[in-house]
This record gives C-alpha cells, sequence and structure tokens, in this order.
C-alpha cells in the first residue's frame, strides 16, 4: 500500500511540473497522509540565527519527503506574535523526514522567541484565538541577544535585584547613565544608575509587591535609547518582594537586558533642561501660592509641555518656552495666612449648595465671591479680611426657599367638568427649607401632533404664590374645554423660578361636555351641609353595604356611622348644634364585612366651623367647591370572607355524611361524626340564612368533620379462616450463562400450591458472592409472611467457547488448529468421531494449557473419515472439590485421514 502512494505521489509531481495542474497542488493531501509527528532539532540558536532543522514524520510512515509549508511567528511580549515578514507563507521540502529553514539574526539586546508553523496545506497556521488550524503544528524555540557574551559576562537579574547593561552603540560600557521606573496603578518611580561597568541595579522593596515597572533611560541624563523593559514583582510564601517577570518571561529565561544609549543631540538637551525645570514646577504645591501667580504658572507649563512634546520644535522655541516658565516660577506670590483663609472661603462658596436657596440672596454672595477674587496680589491684610467677611456675611444672609415631598403632593381634584375651574395642590413641606414664602407652578396641555406624538404646550409659567406650613395649598384655575375630547394638564410646582427639570407635578383632566352628566351623577361630591364618601372594589364598582366610621378628632367619645347605599354612596348631614368646631376622621368601620383594600397613611377627613351656623370647611385639607368625590376601595373583611370554595367543601363534607351508614361503624365512633355533622349543618345553614359566620368558624366546622370522618372505626365482621399457603416449586429463570465479564444475577421464578405465582415481597434472595467469572454460584431464597422456607439454587457461568480453525488431513492422523481464547478459561477439550452426530466412537483429548492452539491425533484408521469439534473448559472450587465447568461445542469439521 505504501509502495502505491509513493507511485501516486510521484505521478502528481510529475504532473504540476508538466503543468499539468494550474495553481497549488498540495501533493501529501492528494496523497493522503498527514503529519504524524513535529520537533526541532535544537531549539536555541545562536544571536546569527541559521539554520534550523525540524524532523517531521507522517502518518503512512512510508513517506520520507513531500512538500510543506510554514510560517514564522516572532513573540513580542504579552503574549501576542507576529508574523515575520518574508515568512507569512513559505513552500518548503521535508527531505528524508527533515525540514530546513533559515532563521534572521538577532540584533535586539534581549532573547528572542519564535515559533515555526507547519502544515502540508497552504495558508492554514493559526486561527484568529490563536489555535491551529487543522492538519497545522507548531513547535517554538529562541535566539540569543545580540553580543551575548557567555554566561559569565552577562548581567542577569536575581528575585530580588533588577539589573541591566548600559552600553553605547559600539557596545562599550557607560557610566552615569540614569534609568527611571514607572508603575501606572501605584505611581512609584524607582531611579538608578550604571556605574563604572555600564550596570544598573536597583533591588526591590516592600511597597513594590504588585508593581509592574516599565524602565526607560531618563530624559533629563543627557542620555537618550529607544530600548524599553518591564518587570513585575510579586511575593513569595512569607510575603518577601520577588521579581516575578521580565519582559514577560521568567528570570530564568529573560537573559541579560540591555539599554543601548546615545548623546542627546543639541535640541534633544535643550529638552533635558527644558524637562526638569517642568519637573520642578509639577512639584509645586498649588495651596502655598496666590491664585493669580499660580494660573500664570500653570499657563506657562501648560505652553512648556506642548513645546516639550513637539518633535519639530525649535531651538528658539524651546528655549523661549523654558525661559517664561522659569519667570512664571519666579513671579509665584507665597500667600499669607490671611489670603490663604481667603481662598479658602472662596472655595467654599463656591462649592456651597445653593438649591434650597432664593437667586436673589445667591446672587449676593457670588458678588462678594467676585470682588474677593479680583483682588490683587499687593492686596492689604485689611483688604483681604473684609473680602472674606463679605462673602461670610452674604453667606449668613442667604434666605431659604420653601422645600416639600415631590412623591406626596396631593390634589383636590384630578378631573374637573368641561367648564373647568379651580383645583387645589396640597403640598407637604419638610423640614428642609423654608416655612413659608413665594413658590412658582407651571400649567402645561397635552396635545398630539400630527405625526401621533404627544407635546406638552404651555399654558401658564412662573406663576407666583404664597404657601406655608399652616397653608401649603397651591390654587390653579383651569379653562373650560369646549372640544369633544378630554384635555389633560400637567401642573408643576417649584421653588426656583424658571426651574422645572426633573420636578414632579401632577395631573388634571377636564372632561367635555359629552361626559358632564355621567361624571356628575356617578361622583359623590360633598356641600357645606352634607358629608359623601363613596365605596369602590378593586375595579371601581360602588359597594353597597359599606359601613364607614366617623371619629371626632378632637373628641374621641363623638363617633357616628353611615352606610353605603345601592350607589355605593354613604352620607352624613351636619348637625350645627353637635358638629360644631369639630374634625371628623374617615374610617371603614372595624368587625364589619369589608375592609379598606390599602393603608392609609392619613384617613380621610373633614372639618367643620365653629358657631350655630356651623357648616363644611374643608376636606381632606382641600377647599369644600374643589375637593373632588371622596373614594375608598374596600375588599371583603378576611375575617368573614366565607369563599366559593369553602362553600363547595362543606357542601362535600355535608353530602359524604348521607352515603354513610350507621352500622358499618362502631357506637361511640359514630355517635362522635354525627354530633360533628350536625354542628356543620347549622354553620351552613345561618349562612345560608344571611347571619354572620366568621371565615374561621366555618372552616373548623368543616375541618372537624374531616376529622371525624378519619376517626370512625370499622364495626368487627367475622373473619374467615386464613389459608394455608405453601411453596410447591422454587426455580432460577436462567441456570446458565456465557462468560462476558458481567455480573450475573439470574431471577428466582417461585410458585405455590395452588399453581400461583409467589411475588418478590413473599421472600428474600442472597446471590453468592462475585457472580462474574467462570464458576458455579448459589442463590438463597427465604420465605417470609405466609410462607415459610428455605431453598438454595445453583446456576452456573460457563467459558467463552472457541472455534477451529483448520484440521488438517496426514497419514492414518489429522492436526487440529483452533482459536486461542485464554480468558477465564484452563485449557481446551478436542473431541472426535467417526460418527457425525458424535453417538458412538467418541474421544476425547484434554489439553490443560489455554496458550496450546494445536492438536495432533494419531493412530487413526487410514482413509477413514472423522468429525473434530473442540471446546474450552475451566477448572474451579465448587465445595471442596475442584471441577471442570465446559464452554458449548463448536462447529464440527470433517476430515480423512490419509
Amino acid at each position: 500500500m505504501g509502495k502505491m502512494k509513493r507511485i501516486f505521489a510521484w505521478l502528481l509531481s510529475l504532473a504540476m511540473v508538466l503543468g499539468l495542474f494550474a495553481g497549488q497542488v498540495n501533493v501529501a493531501k492528494a496523497a493522503g497522509y498527514g503529519i504524524y509527528s513535529y520537533a526541532l532539532d535544537s531549539k536555541e540558536l545562536p544571536s546569527e540565527g541559521g539554520e534550523l532543522v525540524a524532523t517531521i514524520k507522517f502518518d503512512d510512515f512510508s513517506t520520507t519527503d513531500s512538500p510543506i509549508y510554514y510560517q514564522l511567528k516572532k513573540d513580542i511580549g504579552d503574549y501576542n506574535w507576529e508574523i515575520v515578514k518574508g515568512y507569512e507563507n513559505v513552500e518548503g521540502q521535508v527531505v528524508g523526514n527533515k525540514l530546513k529553514v533559515n532563521i534572521p539574526a538577532n540584533k535586539e539586546t534581549t532573547e528572542v522567541k519564535y515559533k515555526l508553523i507547519v502544515n502540508l496545506t497552504s495558508g492554514k497556521f493559526e486561527n484568529s484565538w490563536g489555535g491551529t488550524e487543522q492538519g497545522a503544528k507548531r513547535a517554538s524555540f529562541t535566539v540569543a541577544a545580540a553580543n551575548a557574551g557567555s554566561e559569565e559576562e552577562k548581567v542577569l537579574s536575581d528575585e530580588t535585584t533588577f539589573r541591566a547593561k548600559v552600553v553605547d552603540e559600539n557596545g562599550a560600557p557607560v557610566e552615569g547613565v540614569k534609568l527611571v521606573g514607572k508603575d501606572e496603578s501605584f505611581g512609584n518611580e524607582p531611579e538608578f544608575t550604571s556605574n563604572a561597568n555600564g550596570v544598573a541595579e536597583y533591588e526591590i522593596e516592600d511597597n513594590d509587591i504588585t508593581c509592574i515597572y516599565t524602565i526607560r533611560v531618563s530624559e533629563d541624563s543627557g542620555w537618550t535609547s529607544e530600548n524599553r523593559c518591564t518587570f513585575e514583582v510579586g511575593h513569595d510564601q512569607s510575603w518577601s518582594p520577588i521579581i516575578s517577570k521580565i519582559n514577560g518571561k521568567s528570570i530564568n529565561q529573560a537573559g541579560e537586558i540591555k539599554f543601548v544609549v546615545k548623546k542627546a543631540a543639541a535640541d534633544d538637551a535643550q529638552k533635558v533642561a527644558l524637562k526638569a525645570v517642568i519637573d520642578e514646577v509639577e512639584k509645586l504645591n498649588k495651596d502655598n501660592y496666590t491664585s493669580k501667580s499660580w494660573a500664570a504658572l500653570q499657563q506657562a507649563l501648560t505652553e512648556a509641555k506642548t513645546v516639550y512634546e513637539n518633535k519639530n520644535a525649535t531651538t528658539a522655541q524651546i528655549a523661549t518656552a523654558k525661559s517664561n516658565l522659569e519667570t512664571a516660577k519666579k513671579g509665584l506670590v507665597e500667600m499669607s495666612p490671611e489670603r490663604k483663609a481667603l481662598e479658602a472661603k472662596v472655595a467654599e462658596a463656591k462649592k456651597f449648595d445653593y438649591s434650597l436657596y432664593t437667586d436673589e440672596s445667591k446672587a449676593k454672595v457670588m458678588s462678594a465671591v467676585d470682588a474677593a477674587e479680583k483682588l490683587t496680589d499687593n492686596a492689604s491684610v485689611e483688604e483681604i479680611k473684609a473680602a472674606q467677611k463679605n462673602i461670610e456675611d452674604a453667606m449668613e444672609a442667604l434666605k431659604k426657599v420653601p422645600s416639600w415631598d415631590s412623591a406626596n403632593i396631593g390634589v383636590s381634584r384630578d378631573k374637573l367638568t368641561s367648564k373647568g375651574g379651580t383645583v387645589e395642590l396640597r403640598l407637604v413641606l419638610d423640614n428642609y427649607g423654608a416655612d413659608e414664602g413665594t413658590i412658582y407652578y407651571r400649567v402645561r396641555k397635552k396635545t398630539i401632533t400630527p405625526e401621533g406624538y404627544p407635546m406638552w404646550d404651555e399654558v401658564q409659567t412662573n406663576v407666583p404664590t404664597q404657601i406655608s406650613k399652616e397653608n401649603p395649598i397651591i390654587k390653579v384655575t383651569l379653562p373650560e374645554n369646549t372640544t369633544e375630547k378630554e384635555e389633560e394638564y400637567q401642573i408643576t410646582p417649584t421653588s426656583k423660578k424658571g426651574t422645572y427639570t426633573n420636578l414632579k407635578g401632577v395631573s388634571v383632566t377636564v372632561i367635555p361636555a359629552s361626559q358632564d352628566e355621567e361624571y356628575t351623577n356617578n361622583s359623590a361630591f360633598s356641600a357645606e351641609d352634607v358629608y359623601r364618601v363613596k365605596a369602590v372594589d378593586a375595579e371601581g364598582v360602588p359597594v353597597e353595604g359599606v359601613e364607614f366610621k366617623l371619629t371626632a378628632d378632637n373628641d374621641k367619645t363623638r363617633v357616628r356611622n353611615i352606610v353605603t347605599n345601592n350607589k355605593g354612596v354613604a352620607e352624613y348631614e351636619i348637625n350645627p348644634a353637635e358638629d360644631s368646631g369639630l374634625t371628623y376622621n374617615v374610617t371603614v368601620a372595624d368587625d364589619t364585612d369589608w375592609v379598606s383594600s390599602v393603608i392609609l397613611v392619613n384617613a380621610h377627613n373633614f372639618t367643620v366651623s365653629e358657631g350655630e351656623n356651623a357648616v363644611i370647611t374643608s376636606i381632606d385639607g382641600f377647599s369644600v367647591e374643589s375637593a373632588g368625590d371622596v373614594r375608598i376601595a374596600v375588599k371583603k373583611n378576611p375575617k368573614y370572607d366565607i369563599t366559593d370554595a369553602a362553600k363547595m367543601q362543606m357542601e362535600k363534607v355535608l353530602a359524604d355524611a348521607e352515603q354513610k351508614n350507621e352500622v358499618d361503624f362502631t357506637k361511640e365512633s359514630w355517635n362522635a361524626y354525627k354530633e360533628a355533622v350536625d354542628a356543620a349543618k347549622a354553620i351552613s345553614e345561618k349562612v345560608a340564612g344571611a347571619e354572620r359566620v366568621t371565615a374561621a368558624d366555618y372552616q373548623n366546622a368543616i375541618q372537624a368533620v374531616k376529622d371525624a370522618e378519619a376517626a370512625l372505626v370499622k364495626a368487627e365482621v367475622p373473619k374467615p379462616e386464613p389459608e394455608v399457603k405453601k411453596v410447591a416449586s422454587v426455580k432460577l429463570a436462567k441456570t446458565s450463562y456465557v462468560y462476558d465479564g458481567k455480573v450475573k444475577k439470574p431471577a428466582v421464578v417461585a410458585k405455590n400450591n395452588k399453581g400461583e405465582k409467589i411475588t418478590s415481597k413473599d421472600y428474600t434472595v442472597k446471590y453468592a458472592a462475585g457472580c462474574k467469572n467462570v464458576g458455579t454460584y448459589t442463590v438463597k431464597v427465604t420465605f417470609k409472611g405466609d410462607y415459610k422456607g428455605t431453598f438454595t439454587k445453583t446456576f452456573n457461568i460457563n467459558p467463552k467457547g472457541t472455534s477451529l480453525s483448520k484440521v488438517k488431513a496426514a497419514r492414518k492422523s489429522f492436526s487440529a488448529t483452533w482459536k486461542k481464547q485464554s480468558k477465564q478459561t484452563s485449557g481446551y477439550q478436542l473431541q472426535y468421531s467417526t460418527n457425525k452426530k458424535f453417538a458412538k466412537s467418541v474421544k476425547t483429548s484434554t489439553i490443560s494449557k489455554n496458550t496450546t492452539v494445536k492438536k495432533t491425533v494419531k493412530k487413526l484408521k487410514a482413509k477413514k473419515t472423522y468429525y473434530v469439534r473442540v471446546r474450552t473448559y475451566k477448572t474451579v472450587k465448587v465445595g471442596k472439590k475442584s471441577v471442570k465447568i465446559y464452554s458449548g461445542w463448536s462447529a464440527a469439521k470433517k476430515v480423512k485421514t490419509k
């Protein structure tokens, strides 16, 4: 087969040479083989690079030569790789299972890591997440750093000290070059300088733990370098700092770190000087200088940084920037204690939250702040102190505006008739703002654009009104609705004129004239002499028969009860002689069929004026004329709410009672049951007659019947003599198995003296241990309950049989060969006979080794036909005896001796 593949591969190669195939043809794939193994002969190359040899074997081991494709990738740190230019998809040749690739020299000062990826398919190397494509293989190797020298000459870091070699472009060590590091997370910035041997060392400290430092040549050292390096600091088990990685590699793999430096050019030197001044300025503390001189310094600093970062900055621009920055630094004016106090007061005033104060009083503070900021640096101590006092006085005089809970704004009505009218908003003033003052409100009307989008048009804006804690009411008049649709208005109050963003208001609807009559008929508006309240369910449907309790707030003994009519409305007519000067709280009456379906934070109430002509003056804090109808949502009182489900339960237990016969139970249990049933009937009749029964009593009556029913005791009935049952037979469902490595547990089949099958619940079965290998096993059956006795049955697991491979005739003999069957066998038996059915003239030969698979039988009659068969056996212990257990015979083969 291998020879045919090589011929086919040769033919395909010849076809490519002759131009019979266009484009790239993957010969290996056409030949049907893939890469079996891939390894590099060497995983380290010198800095000069050179020839890299790889050993490649194919899964068709007869193939040693094949075209192949490879790609070279370079490790660029942080687990990232880039394809080396010129090595994107190179076609190579494997000759004698060897692939040779020329690797470029390493000109870097650190070791470079590569990976070489090979595949028999062109362009298939690695996918987007770094995994190898189908059929591709990859291996890694390194190229030593340039001028690496011997291990003794290298400058290497260890766990506690980072080391780097600083050299010029000729490789000579350079002294006095400052290296600086920076960690972005914690801001640590270590500095260390190269010695006479060009070696720069930094010994790590405790505060370096978890830092990741980027090392570079300092710009103010007079030297420049394009080299960069990173190292990470971790800790050991005792939490002592250790260097864990350098350039993403372990310390042992990182090798020598080099910085190749050169002298800074003239412009570079000027920039170094400029950077030094910038660094000095950035270390200054703003709090020590006047704001004006500091602002001038910051402007010069910004300009200097711009010049420093400009790669095309001229010598003149660099010099000017440096000069201006130094001048601004010299011009800094240190702050006196008085100036510091003033600046702190200015900062405090600017940061102060003015949201709870009037715009006028805030403007006075800002005016004092502006005057303070205009003071020159030469201002006298008296002028500075006066400016500070002006700010303090203005802040002391700040005037608060009222403040309220915007989520708890009450409205007298959320709906008006088509005539419009006055609605009232009630604010709940909090303790953060003023107790009284001027606030503003805005009224907007909802409109729909031709495209169907809602918009809000302003009707009134910044309308002033006075409120106080005693009278936190805003009265707003809405216009008549002359259209055929509802008109929705939004009213939003604010403590700051013109500021309405993110503030909550209330919505009020003015209905069209076509809805006036229905709205009026379904509402329960109160009058000066009559208080009305309406009870509705969760769907807003009026509820009849709800009892409300009116309790005088200032005289708890004065209680009135009113009940809703068929429209769900309850009325109370004022009696001036009794109700004068009282405020009544309105709640659903206690212990009735109905309760309020919501928890009321503040009960509904109404107040009556004093005097012989006493009338209602307010309802829920609103005037009578603007107050809407008072609606209280109610639900059935769970205490008296006997559900339909409970009634169905009662019907069932009573119906079940009718089906029971007294004679079937003991007298004592029947009497207790009848008593519970009679009590349940009485409870049921009360409910049917509209008498008040609690849901608990109703449910208890049902449960009492159920409990009494469960306690009923059946009357004794003479029992017939128990029938004697005997075990007639016990068998195993199967008594012989062929070994297959699995546990065998045959089912038990037992029958009684009536021929009925005895169920497994009447006996227990205990199998002998193992029941897996070839052998004879016992099954012990022990009967219980109505059956008695113990029976022991056996079953065999026979060895797996074999078959004859061939039977060869010879002179007065024959030889038989069979298939080896050594698992769970001791040997074989070969049997032969002149009778086809092995009924007579049968002879048997035993082969005691299970590794023997051939037997020659001699001393037979010449030219006589014999029938031959074979079987396996295993010798096992049964009790104290050794017995043979046989497999079934194989199919017989016929042979005629010579």
